[in-house]
């Protein structure tokens, strides 16, 4: 024999909305922890670069309108799994890790560079200092033994420093640490709402 049971609860209607409520705001929360990173992102990258490069953060990040820079990063992000960091650049010259001497001495001089903090280093000593077009003085060196050609010497491009192991790592740390700090800041803020 079957027995059907009629169950009345109270209140569902509020318990309802209350999961609802609480499920719109769960994608506030996140909405809003996606717009931070894109805002936020290429700043705690260019940090991390920083960490160990001796470079500006400017010159890791999307410099100014009509002005060269070493590179960029974007951040692109629809959901918190699906983020995505874009980062282009070309190859930096040493002016871009506190070269050493800055402009051409009038006497002998051997060009340095620091590319990892703390690590300065000789260029090779036919590298010689020369204006460009009234910029600052670009380290050259000969192509052969004759006096052209010449080409700019260059180091490593923001790519590069971004993939490190040690600072891609770092990166990583770093982005879920703030991702998280960021998701509980929304998550408090929209609860009180």
């Amino acid at each position: 024999m079957k027995k059907n049971y009629s169950i009345k609860l109270d209140n569902v209607e509020s318990v309802i909305s209350g999961i609802k409520h609480k499920q719109e705001m769960g994608a506030k929360a996140v909405n809003s922890t996606i717009g931070d990173f894109v805002k936020r992102g290429p700043g705690w990258v260019s940090q991390e670069v920083t960490g160990i490069y001796s470079i500006k953060k400017k010159d890791i990040t999307q410099s100014q309108k009509g002005k060269k820079n070493g590179g960029k990063v974007r951040v692109y992000a629809t959901t918190i799994e699906g983020v995505k960091l874009e980062y282009k650049g070309r190859p930096l010259t040493p002016t871009h890790f506190k070269m050493k001497p800055t402009s051409r001495p009038k006497k002998g001089y051997r060009v340095s560079m620091e590319v990892k903090k703390g690590q300065r280093k000789n260029l090779p000593a036919d590298v010689f200092l020369a204006s460009a077009g009234g910029e600052k003085a670009l380290p050259f060196q000969r192509k052969g033994p004759s006096r052209l050609p010449i080409e700019v010497k260059k180091t490593v491009s923001v790519p590069q420093m971004i993939t490190n192991a040690e600072v891609s790592d770092n990166i990583y740390k770093r982005i879920n640490e703030e991702l998280e700090k960021r998701l509980d800041h929304h998550i408090t803020r929209y609860a009180k709402k």
